[in-house]
């Protein structure tokens, strides 16, 4: 499902966390966003572009970049974000970097990959900890690493008006996105967005298909496709009903974009699951995602380490 949200965490300037995730909905942070795989494999996507990454992958994400992450399995995920104002009193420029090419850091890299995985790892053990003073060696180690990524990846440093841009930019996609979302079960058309924005329907409509990759219709009808699967997986409605709460004014229509997203009808699909647990189902939906406790992360962590 290609739903946008954007993150906007506003009560720390870096923080470490892992997500057992299968899919995350295309979305938008603040900040910078170093992953590591830790294992399974995972597809990530940047505005029109995937990559593949593989257990013990690393990828650096720039504020303000569109990405989405998918697995055909759950897939456990250490994350570090990092604000550009952590820099701020030492590095301002820091908020203007922006990293180029392919972002991913692989076991290839030898010694690159070493020093970077080294401090990642580092960093996010002192976060989970949160033992004595563990602020004050955050700072350090993150500022270690991202020395390390600047002397490893290429990168350009944008002008202070670009960032700006960058940052509006995102504040349209989040209103657009939740308007949508806020709206889909009724009739909208991109008259209503053109309206919600105060321009004319040509630029929303060049705006649109520029960020978000796809057509405005086409995002409508995979929003509502995907919120009519989570109803035929988890409640008993007819499809006559899932259709209304859809946004779909007849279940022919409702079939035939099923068919475009899934490739079946939506009483095969259902019918697919029959009587199997709800736990099985609702894993089944694209949305799955599990952040896990700083206790938890530690031992998993540990874990991962241990394996090497």
């Amino acid at each position: 499902m290609n739903e946008f949200e954007i993150i906007t965490e506003k009560t720390a300037n870096f923080k470490a966390f892992i997500n057992v995730l299968k899919y995350r909905a295309p979305h938008l942070h603040a900040e910078f966003e170093l992953a590591l795989v830790l294992y399974g494999e995972l597809l990530v996507t940047l505005d029109k572009k995937s990559y593949k990454l593989s257990t013990g992958d690393i990828i650096c994400l720039n504020p303000f970049v569109l990405h989405e992450l998918s697995s055909t399995m759950n897939v456990p995920i250490l994350f570090i974000q990092v604000s550009p104002s952590f820099f701020k009193n030492t590095v301002p420029m820091m908020k203007n970097i922006d990293f180029l090419e392919t972002p991913i850091i692989g076991k290839s890299d030898s010694k690159a990959y070493g020093l970077i995985r080294e401090k990642f790892i580092e960093f996010a053990m002192l976060f989970f900890k949160q033992e004595k003073g563990f602020a004050l060696r955050c700072n350090g180690v993150l500022s270690l690493l991202f020395a390390e990524l600047l002397d490893y990846l290429p990168y350009k440093i944008v002008s202070s008006q670009d960032y700006l841009n960058n940052q509006t930019k995102a504040r349209r996609i989040k209103r657009i996105a939740e308007y949508i979302d806020r709206n889909y079960q009724g009739k909208i058309c991109l008259s209503d967005l053109a309206k919600l924005e105060n321009v004319t329907e040509t630029h929303i409509s060049h705006f649109f298909t520029e960020n978000f990759h796809i057509t405005f219709q086409q995002y409508l009808m995979k929003l509502r496709c995907e919120k009519a699967r989570s109803l035929l997986l988890t409640t008993n409605l007819p499809l006559i009903d899932i259709s209304v709460t859809c946004g779909f004014s007849d279940p022919k229509y409702l079939n035939s974009g099923f068919i475009k997203q899934y490739g079946v009808l939506p009483k095969e699909y259902r019918k697919s699951f029959g009587d199997s647990k709800l736990e099985l189902q609702q894993s089944s939906l694209l949305s799955t995602q599990q952040i896990l406790s700083n206790k938890t992360s530690l031992a998993l962590l540990q874990r991962s380490i241990d394996l090497d």
